[in-house]
């Protein structure tokens, strides 16, 4: 286990993420891009058609080249070609939901919502269960930052994943985003991760979501 004084939690790891290349950036194009379909999916709640990501993308001004790199990258398709998911925020069924505008959405991890929140027009409701008890976490969170959580004493779990990260998606799930949860304590999660071999650290739902400005940073500069 790895014990990091709170005041400092997020910016260490950052450098962390930093040292093993887990460093999202889209470039400007695609992150204008991401930021329509994170927010055309948050209000209708449907897949979106490959004409409407078209649209969207000639809206964002962003090039063919850089919609199919997004696409290809970060996506969950239907079998028509419509994105389902894109980096993080999904119609599909992963663990943690994210309520918006009437419509039920998903994360494919704890830090995802907390990431993707700053990107909404309006306060987003989050819910999970802690993985070791089943009990359930409730977060409300809004642009700017997270208003309330119960309990109060629930954490994040973020591990650091091995280079290679980034290859896919399917890296992504499983050497980042399938031991990144909520715990209603920190012992919880301590006991969850107890004797596996791997680096996790703890944080506050307020320290991830400045993980999350720290992350997401260029995606928030399109913004």
């Amino acid at each position: 286990m790895t014990t990091t004084p709170s005041t400092a939690i997020a910016e260490t790891v950052w450098d962390r993420f930093q040292t093993v290349g887990f460093t999202p950036d889209f470039g400007p194009g695609g992150s204008r891009l991401l930021i329509a379909l994170y927010r055309r999916l948050a209000a209708e709640g449907r897949p979106i058609t490959t004409n409407e990501v078209e649209e969207l993308a000639k809206g964002a001004d962003v090039t063919s080249e850089e919609t199919r790199s997004l696409i290809e990258r970060g996506s969950e398709l239907d079998d028509d070609g419509a994105v389902r998911g894109i980096v993080g925020l999904s119609l599909n069924a992963h663990p943690h939901k994210f309520l918006i505008h009437g419509h039920e959405l998903r994360n494919w991890c704890a830090l995802d919502p907390l990431l993707i929140a700053p990107t909404m027009t309006g306060a987003v409701e989050l819910e999970s269960d802690d993985p070791r008890s089943g009990e359930p976490i409730r977060v409300s969170v809004s642009p700017s930052g997270v208003q309330a959580h119960e309990p109060t004493t629930a954490v994040v779990s973020i591990v650091v994943p091995e280079f290679g990260a980034t290859d896919s998606i399917e890296a992504v799930w499983m050497m980042f985003c399938h031991q990144v949860h909520f715990f209603t304590s920190r012992e919880s999660g301590e006991q969850f991760f107890a004797g596996r071999d791997i680096e996790v650290y703890f944080l506050t739902i307020e320290e991830a979501f400045e993980l999350g400005r720290l992350t997401f940073g260029p995606v928030y500069a399109q913004l």
